[in-house]
C-alpha cells in the first residue's frame, strides 16, 4: 500500500493497528509441591525450605474416587483401594512435611508430617500408617508411626520423625486404610486394601553440616 513498515511500539501509520496483551506470570513457591514426572508424585525439589506442602494435588482417591489427579502418587506404583464414595469414605488430601524448629529441611531435624484425610463413619475403623524413605529414587519405606483419627470426617493427623542421613532427595508416605479396628501393623507399606489411600511427598534435603575444631588454634 505504498508504505513502509516501522519498528516502533506505537507505529502512527494509516494502516497500523496496535494492540497490548497484558499477562499475570504466576510465581511457583519452592515450599509448594508441584507433581513430578521423574517421582510421580508431588515434590519439593528445592533445597533450604523449611516445609513442603502436597496442597491439592492428593485430593481424592485413585481414579474412581474423588478421582485423585495423577494418582496413585506413590513413587514405587502402590495403588490405591477402588471401592466406596467421596467425601463418605477414606481418602488422603493433602501431606505436609514441616520441620519443627522452622529451619531448613536437613539430615538430623525434628519434622512434623501432617496428614489431611477423610475418615469413614466415626473414624474408629481407620488408621494412618506413617513412613520415610532416604532415597526417593530407590526408596526402602520405614514405617515411624500408626495413628488413629479422633473422629469421622475431614480432619489432620500427625507425626514426627528426624530425617536420618541418606540421599539429597528424601520422601514419606502416608497410608490411611481402613482396617475395621484390628490394629493392623502396617508393616507392608503398599498391603492391599480396597479402601487404602497410600500418597508420597518428595522433598530436597541439605546435608548435616559438621564443624571440626582446629587442633593449632
Amino acid at each position: 500500500k505504498g508504505q513502509v513498515a516501522t519498528e516502533t511500539a506505537c507505529s502512527t501509520g494509516v494502516y497500523d493497528d496496535v494492540d497490548d496483551v497484558a499477562f499475570y506470570v504466576k510465581q511457583i513457591e519452592p515450599h509448594n509441591a508441584i507433581y513430578s514426572n521423574k517421582f510421580k508424585a508431588p515434590s519439593c525439589l528445592t533445597a533450604g525450605i523449611s516445609y513442603c506442602d502436597s496442597t491439592s494435588l492428593l485430593v481424592g482417591r485413585g481414579d474412581r474416587v474423588g478421582p485423585e489427579a495423577n494418582q496413585p502418587n506413590t513413587i514405587d506404583s502402590c495403588q490405591d483401594g477402588l471401592s466406596g464414595v467421596y467425601k463418605k469414605d477414606e481418602s488422603l488430601e493433602q501431606i505436609i512435611a514441616e520441620t519443627v524448629d522452622g529451619g531448613a529441611l536437613k539430615e538430623g531435624s525434628l519434622v512434623n508430617v501432617v496428614a489431611n484425610v477423610r475418615a469413614y463413619s466415626d473414624g474408629s475403623s481407620d488408621v494412618a500408617h506413617f513412613y520415610y524413605a532416604t532415597d526417593a529414587i530407590q526408596p526402602v519405606w520405614n514405617k515411624f508411626a500408626t495413628v488413629r483419627p479422633t473422629k469421622g470426617g475431614e480432619q489432620t493427623i500427625s507425626a514426627q520423625y528426624t530425617i536420618p542421613i541418606g540421599g539429597s532427595t528424601q520422601a514419606v508416605r502416608v497410608s490411611f486404610v481402613y482396617d475395621n479396628g484390628s490394629s493392623t501393623t502396617g508393616d507392608d507399606p503398599c498391603e492391599a486394601n480396597n479402601w487404602g489411600d497410600r500418597d508420597d511427598l518428595v522433598f530436597a534435603v541439605e546435608p548435616k553440616v559438621s564443624w571440626t575444631r582446629d587442633s593449632d588454634r
